[in-house]
């Protein structure tokens, strides 16, 4: 499992994250000693810097060897999609920088495979908008 640091400022949420539940858990992994895991995710951390400033509410999704970030610029009317794709070497190269026109500070994002949605609820004065982004032959987002 890759451990990422998006290289930028904290930014808290007031809605939780996942909800905690009392049922048993199994994996059908490995299992380590805590000072086992501490050190296998320090030799794996990898710390990602979107190169911009002024982002606000980051969001990242991963599914396999593709990664996206998107995250508002906080200077301007834009909201920056970032899409990076895992080499076999284990680094995550950027590969598309997209900028959307739009002022949103909520976004909700989701990747799968080839495809990726951005979706901008505030965009619009509250109408939203979606965006569908595609993977094409030539690893161009």
């Amino acid at each position: 499992q890759d451990i990422l640091y998006l290289h930028m400022p904290p930014s808290y949420s007031a809605s939780p994250s996942t909800e905690i539940t009392n049922g048993p858990s199994s994996s059908q992994g490995p299992s380590f000693s805590p000072t086992e895991c501490r050190e296998r995710m320090i030799e794996t951390a990898q710390e990602i810097d979107p190169l911009i400033e002024n982002l606000s509410n980051p969001r990242v999704a991963v599914d396999g060897a593709n990664m996206m970030i998107v995250a508002a610029d906080s200077g301007s009317s834009k909201v920056h999609v970032i899409f990076y794709e895992k080499l076999e070497t284990g680094v995550w190269k950027m590969t598309n920088f997209l900028t959307e026109d739009f002022l949103s500070e909520n976004q909700t994002i989701a990747i799968s495979g080839n495809t990726a949605l951005v979706g901008l609820s505030d965009a619009f004065k509250g109408a939203g908008v979606l965006f569908m982004y595609e993977k094409g032959g030539s690893e161009a987002w």
